[in-house]
């Protein structure tokens, strides 16, 4: 992650709107299992004008054309449905979770054409090269907030997993 960061912002950003861009499918799958026509329409307008106008999504131009990028997953899908989340886990590489949002990382990666076609052609490689393309970028984007967090804080642990819950429910809320 660090070495990536020294990568020049606009090479950083590409790849991450790249990232955001492959994501979209999903996104709208989970807009549409929640009754969202409104994102819904959003997400399916993004994956068009970035596929298209944005270079295979290298660029974000729906942003720029007032369509913001909003996340969404199974995991919040089935807390919207009632599933509850379960006890707190921090899962080695993925990080701080919770047995339903791990059940819905692995709902979505069965329904993400990206990895879906990686699996037909037994391209394994590919989904994972995504997967730890996408770990690095997060964690490029707040490794500077984690280590002040780490100076900072008396237990690490215990304020990791508080950030975690109150970001999951900020976005299960949204």
């Amino acid at each position: 992650a660090k070495a990536y960061g020294t990568l020049p912002p606009p090479v950083r950003q590409s790849v991450h709107d790249f990232l955001q861009n492959l994501d979209e499918p999903v996104i709208f799958a989970n807009d549409v299992l929640q009754g969202q026509p409104h994102l819904a329409a959003k997400s399916l307008g993004r994956l068009a004008i970035n596929t298209t106008v944005g270079v295979g999504g290298m660029f974000d131009v729906a942003a720029r054309m007032g369509i913001p990028y909003h996340s969404n997953d199974l995991g919040v899908t089935f807390a919207r449905w009632g599933v509850g989340s379960g006890p707190y886990v921090m899962v080695p590489v993925l990080g701080p979770s919770n047995p339903r949002d791990l059940a819905g990382e692995v709902g979505d990666s069965f329904a993400d054409p990206g990895d879906y076609v990686a699996g037909q052609y037994h391209y394994l490689w590919a989904a994972v090269a995504r997967s730890a393309t996408q770990g690095v970028d997060t964690l490029s984007r707040n490794i500077d907030s984690l280590n002040d967090i780490e100076k900072t804080s008396l237990d690490y642990y215990a304020t990791i997993r508080s950030l975690y819950w109150q970001r999951r429910a900020a976005q299960i809320r949204d």
